[in-house]
């Protein structure tokens, strides 16, 4: 079509009933574009043929309009709207994703990282999967529910959390490139010194093997180069979305 018959249909078009928009909105923020996003993030799902490894991570669109749940990060943009993506690890696909909505009831949200990975990867139970997620999702009690259901998680953990035993996370008397593990029935810890007086700390119920690399002389464990070459999906993603945009006219 023309470009003037675009813009004349573009002042008008609208994608939900403008005259109950206020009522909806009193309970979900998102009332204005829900029959958009929920059909989108069903094909999303029902499109879905990803590999054995996903990753879950927050997204960042870029916005700048009025919004109730804009959010305000350090990077890669200064404002926009946070997504919580579940995406393959091979080809960067989205395979679910949900908006932030910010706080509720003004209240904020406790164990929001479990909540979050268990809502995304509802749809992958009995799948024998494997999960990809930074330290603010991965918990111990989150790894054992999710095995319940056939999925296995890979993932950097917190410090200060109250179920790690504080001889992974003291690094006294700990020579540079030096690995500890532990080990129970379903969950496997891994402690490593990148450099001296500082650790980094991996829980797994994928693998239960202390192998060590010898490549670039640094003696990684293999858990530790796995979940390096499978934390980066959605950063992939986002850096695919910015590269190749609809915004504007490209080839």
């Amino acid at each position: 079509m023309s470009r003037a018959r675009f813009t004349n249909i573009l002042k008008y078009i609208r994608f939900d009933e403008f005259a109950t928009r206020d009522e909806r909105k009193s309970t979900d923020k998102l009332a204005p574009l829900r029959e958009v996003v929920n059909p989108f993030t069903e094909n999303c799902k029902k499109s879905d043929s990803a590999a054995n490894t996903g990753c879950v991570d927050e997204q960042l669109m870029t916005f700048r309009g009025r919004c109730s749940f804009k959010v305000m990060p350090s990077e890669p943009g200064k404002y926009g709207i946070k997504i919580w993506t579940l995406c393959d690890t091979k080809t960067f696909y989205c395979c679910n994703m949900d908006v932030y909505l910010g706080k509720i009831a003004n209240a904020p949200e406790k164990q929001q990282g479990s909540r979050v990975v268990k809502q995304l990867t509802s749809f992958w139970k009995d799948s024998k999967r494997c999960i990809t997620m930074d330290n603010f999702f991965t918990d111990t009690t989150l790894a054992e529910e999710l095995l319940k259901d056939q999925i296995s998680v890979v993932g950097t953990i917190r410090k200060n959390r109250k179920d790690l035993p504080k001889v992974l996370t003291d690094t006294r008397n700990r020579a540079q490139h030096s690995s500890y593990f532990l080990y129970t029935n379903k969950v496997t810890l891994v402690s490593y010194i990148p450099k001296v007086r500082k650790c980094v700390t991996l829980l797994l119920t994928l693998h239960h093997e202390h192998e060590i690399s010898s490549e670039q002389n640094n003696f990684k464990a293999e858990m530790i180069h796995f979940y390096n070459c499978t934390k980066s999906g959605v950063d992939s993603l986002d850096k695919l979305l910015r590269e190749y945009t609809c915004r504007r006219c490209t080839r």
